[in-house]
């Protein structure tokens, strides 16, 4: 009886084994599954901007905070970002929102782009654009991935006034030079795009600031 109870668990525990290595298998040696694991991280922490803008929202009479427009970035967000353009497009300011450093899977800061009216109050107004989508937006955040050929990033010293370049792709190239005129898009990713983009709807960011004065 001993001899059958041994041999079932030693059955159960080779059986877990191969579960267990199957799973490491799948896991490490899929670059698929690896992929798509880290993809969905960085989607997790660029949700988790977004939240951070709500939240830091709900708590400025409906406004955002600027981008942070620091080399090397420092999570904090400048005073002042209007009436220039390009200063609306820049580093999240993690550390003003109250987040830790948040990256993409390829180690980059998430990029941050505020609509004009977002933060000079006029909240609706002067929104960014998305292609194919007639919603407002109060501000988007954007995940770069890895550089692509041709592109020469650097965190730590200004590119100059079209740096940009070496984060984005397409159509968000153009948008971020030329806030908020043009229109930020959304692709699959390819050998020329793998930028990722989250937005926040003026809608939703009006509805959380709503709600949270009617709560009051």
């Amino acid at each position: 009886m001993a001899t059958i109870q041994k041999g079932s668990a030693m059955l159960a525990l080779m059986a877990l084994l191969v579960v267990v290595l199957g799973a490491f298998f799948y896991y490490f040696l899929d670059p698929r599954s690896q992929y798509l694991a880290e993809r969905e991280g960085t989607m997790r922490q660029m949700a988790w901007a977004v939240s951070g803008l709500i939240a830091y929202s709900s708590h400025s009479a409906g406004l955002l905070p600027c981008p942070d427009l620091d080399f090397p970035p420092d999570g904090r967000a400048e005073e002042v970002c209007t009436p220039a353009p390009r200063r609306l497009v820049g580093w999240l300011p993690w550390q003003t929102l109250g987040l830790p450093p948040l990256r993409d899977e390829a180690g980059n800061p998430l990029l941050y782009v505020v609509a004009p009216g977002s933060v000079n109050g006029g909240v609706g107004q002067q929104s960014l654009k998305l292609k194919n989508s007639s919603v407002a937006q109060a501000a988007v955040v954007l995940a770069p991935g890895i550089a692509l050929l041709g592109q020469k990033r650097s965190q730590e010293v200004s590119q100059g006034a079209d740096w940009v370049r070496e984060w984005l792709e397409g159509a968000n190239q153009t948008a971020a030079r030329q806030v908020p005129e043009s229109a930020f898009e959304q692709q699959g990713e390819s050998l020329t795009f793998n930028d990722r983009l989250l937005p926040l709807p003026v809608e939703q960011l009006v509805k959380e600031v709503t709600d949270k004065d009617r709560s009051h």
